[in-house]
């Protein structure tokens, strides 16, 4: 904080709606500090990996402009960063959070049969959405998969569980997590 606080400003970081919003209901110092620290990461993956986006949420856009802005007020090139819209369940939830921890895409953090898991358990209301934003299946396809119910959205999301494991893991562990849900399941 040291080295970087002189480069933000108070004034500058409360006018941002997420300080702005939160203001009246409590902004930690922690809270506050965040911004800096989430600036300085990028600015040293910037300068040990020559790391030029940062990309993460749409909650995430002070923070990620924060070290954007950062890395210019020192002089190095242009760097950038892209946010996307959340993934969130119908509850408005963040999707990945669970209460072992976040869904990890290395197989060391969480297997591909637990991921493959974690997508086929995934709630009704979010199944076709997911199928949408996150797989390449053909719009065509989903859309005659709206009309479906009961025992069909469990095929939904079978098929969002594989299509997702399969983009991440290969599709070699997609088959062997659907196998081994489909033998445990069975009985």
């Amino acid at each position: 904080m040291r080295d970087i606080g002189s480069k933000f400003t108070v004034s500058k970081m409360i006018a941002q709606e997420c300080y702005k919003n939160r203001l009246e209901t409590g902004l930690t110092f922690f809270e506050m500090g965040y911004l800096l620290l989430q600036s300085y990461d990028f600015l040293y993956l910037h300068d040990k990996y020559n790391c030029k986006m940062q990309i993460g949420g749409n909650d995430q856009w002070s923070n990620i402009i924060g070290g954007v802005e950062l890395i210019r007020k020192i002089g190095a090139e242009d760097s950038y960063g892209l946010t996307f819209k959340l993934l969130t369940t119908a509850e408005g939830k963040k999707m990945g959070k669970t209460a072992k921890g976040a869904l990890w895409l290395n197989p060391e953090r969480t297997s591909p049969y637990e991921f493959y898991q974690y997508w086929r358990n995934v709630g009704d209301a979010d199944v076709l959405k997911c199928i949408r934003m996150l797989t390449f299946l053909p719009l065509e396809e989903i859309d005659k998969m709206d009309e479906w119910e009961g025992s069909q959205l469990n095929t939904a999301k079978e098929i969002l569980a594989y299509e997702l494991t399969k983009l991440v893991h290969g599709e070699e562990e997609a088959n062997k997590a659907q196998e081994t849900a489909r033998a445990v399941f069975a009985g």
